[in-house]
């Protein structure tokens, strides 16, 4: 859990704007087959190496976040 110092640094207006894109990654984008339950507050970033030898995936909701 944050101290209490803990303040907000990025600009809620940018959060939103970064949360957005990521949002239309899983509705859209090249997550779009990640089999997820889109009615559910979540965003993802999806990822390939030069040559497409190894692929990646990210994933958040307002409560967790994981990678593969």
């Amino acid at each position: 859990m944050p101290g209490a110092d803990c303040r907000q640094t990025i600009d809620p207006d940018v959060a939103a704007g970064v949360t957005y894109a990521l949002k239309n990654v899983l509705t859209r984008g090249s997550g779009y087959n990640i089999p997820a339950n889109k009615s559910y507050d979540i965003f993802a970033k999806t990822g390939t190496t030069d040559g497409n030898t190894m692929t990646w995936t990210v994933g958040a909701t307002s409560g967790i976040s994981t990678a593969s």
